[in-house]
């Protein structure tokens, strides 16, 4: 296991379930509705927080954070279609291949770009 960077996520760029800036309040954001999830099954919806906080986040390898050794290097996930996994910190944080990054965006493509 390595250690994480912290990234800052510009929320009107956010392609997971963060939601889109309301148009009357910048700083609200509404809701993304089923239909805007194009793989519920393969679309990671919540997880196990490492770094406080009610939603899961990628980071990148860089700098410590925080290292988490429970789980047994795994984090528990509930998909957006209900069913539960546990891959390895590592699948989620490190691994770049188009297979993990497609599991944090709501539209199920890999956006390298946001690496």
């Amino acid at each position: 296991m390595g250690v994480v960077k912290v990234v800052s996520v510009d929320p009107a760029n956010a392609l997971g379930l963060f939601g889109e800036p309301s148009p009357n309040n910048a700083r609200v954001f509404m809701p993304v509705k089923e239909s805007g999830v194009a793989q519920p099954g393969a679309m990671m919806a919540i997880g196990d927080s490492f770094l406080g906080g009610g939603f899961i986040v990628r980071n990148l390898l860089e700098e410590t954070v925080f290292a988490p050794t429970w789980h047994d290097g795994k984090a528990n996930v509930l998909f957006c279609d209900g069913h539960v996994e546990s891959p390895t910190l590592d699948y989620l944080f490190v691994n770049t291949n188009n297979a993990a990054l497609v599991r944090w965006n709501r539209d199920h493509q890999p956006h390298r770009d946001h690496l």
